[in-house]
C-alpha cells in the first residue's frame, strides 16, 4: 500500500494491543460500534460490527495478538501479525459499514473465578453496544441484587434463553464507563467460601473506589497542578524505573485515579502475565503503586504522594 493512500484512509486502530481498541482518522469518523461476545470454555467467539460517518474502500482495526479464525463479511480481507496485535485491513467498493468476526481467549481470565475484562478505552463512537453471553449453565458470581457487583458498569439488560445469561450495554450504561467486568462461575464450579471471603474484599473495594471517585470529582472544581510540576512528577516516579516498571507506571499515569484492571494492564503493556505481576510486585515495594483486591481481580493505580 503506497504512503500517500495511507494518509488519505481513515484510520482506526489506534495501537490496542489485545482487546481490538481503535480510533478514527482522516475522511471518516466512527459513528457507530456494536460487539458481541459468546464466551465458551476456553475463548469467546466475537462478532463486531462498525459503522462510519462516511464511505471508505479501506478499513483498518486492531486486533488480539491471538486472534483466530478472522473473517469479514462481503470484503476482501488480510490479517497483518505485528508485535504485540494483529492488524485487520480491508477494502472492496465504497462502504459505510463493515462486519468481521474472530475468536479469542485475550478477554478472559481464570482463577478461582472467571472473569470477562474489555477495555473500550480509545472507540470514540457516539453510539456503543456491547453483549456478553455466558457460557452454557455459567452463573453470576453474584446476584443482581446482591450489594457486590458481578457487572460493571450496570447493564442496559441481564436476561436468560434457558440455557445462557446474556448481558447487553448500550451507550446509556457504558458512558462513564471504559471498561467492562464481568464475574461468573461456570456450571459446577461454586465455592461457598471463596464466595463470602471475596463478598467481604469486594465490598470494601466497592467503597475504597466510591470514596476516590468523590474526591476525584470534588477536585475537579480546584485548579489543577501546572503542565511543569506533572512533567516533574512523571521525572520523579519513573527516574529510577527499569524499562518494564517505567512502561507500567507511565501507563498507570495516563489512567490517573482510576488506575486500570490488571488485566488491562497486561494488554496495554505486552508484558506477560507472569512477567508483569513480578514487576508489579518490584514497584510495590518501591511504594508506587497499590492494589485494589476486586473478588480474585485486582485493579492497580499508583499511590498518592
Amino acid at each position: 500500500m503506497k504512503a500517500t493512500h495511507r494518509l488519505a484512509l481513515a484510520t482506526i486502530a489506534a495501537a490496542m494491543l489485545v482487546l481490538f481498541l481503535a480510533q478514527m482518522a482522516g475522511a471518516a469518523g466512527l459513528a457507530a460500534y456494536s460487539a458481541d461476545y459468546s464466551i465458551l470454555n476456553s475463548g469467546a467467539s466475537v462478532k463486531v460490527t462498525v459503522t462510519l460517518d462516511s464511505k471508505v474502500s479501506e478499513f483498518e482495526w486492531s486486533l488480539p495478538e491471538d486472534a483466530a479464525d478472522v473473517a469479514v463479511e462481503g470484503l476482501s480481507f488480510e490479517v497483518v501479525d505485528l508485535k504485540s496485535f494483529k492488524r485487520l485491513q480491508a477494502g472492496g467498493q465504497p462502504f459505510d459499514t463493515i462486519v468481521f468476526s474472530y475468536s479469542t481467549s485475550s478477554v478472559l481470565e481464570k482463577t478461582r473465578n472467571s472473569f470477562f475484562i474489555l477495555d473500550l478505552a480509545g472507540i470514540g463512537a457516539a453510539r456503543k453496544s456491547v453483549t456478553v453471553r455466558l457460557p452454557a449453565e455459567a452463573t453470576l458470581k453474584y446476584s443482581l441484587d446482591s450489594p457486590q457487583a458481578s457487572v460493571i458498569p450496570r447493564a442496559g439488560s441481564v436476561r436468560t434463553d434457558g440455557k445462557r445469561i446474556i448481558i447487553s450495554w448500550n451507550e446509556t450504561s457504558l458512558v462513564n464507563g471504559e471498561a467492562i467486568l464481568v464475574i461468573y462461575e461456570e456450571a459446577g464450579k461454586f465455592n461457598t467460601a471463596v464466595a463470602v471471603a471475596a463478598a467481604g474484599i469486594m465490598l470494601l473495594a466497592g467503597a475504597t473506589i466510591a470514596f476516590y471517585r468523590r474526591r476525584k470529582a470534588g477536585a475537579a472544581a480546584v485548579p489543577g497542578v501546572t503542565a511543569e510540576k506533572e512533567k516533574t512528577t512523571h521525572s520523579d516516579l519513573t527516574r529510577n524505573l527499569f524499562e518494564d516498571e517505567k512502561k507500567i507506571v507511565e501507563l498507570l499515569l495516563t489512567a490517573g485515579e482510576e488506575g486500570m484492571w490488571q488485566k488491562q494492564l497486561e494488554i496495554k503493556s505486552g508484558i506477560s502475565k507472569v512477567k508483569l505481576s513480578r514487576k508489579l510486585r518490584s514497584i510495590e515495594q518501591k511504594g508506587l503503586v497499590e492494589k485494589i483486591p476486586y473478588g480474585n481481580a485486582n485493579k492497580i493505580r499508583l499511590k498518592k504522594a
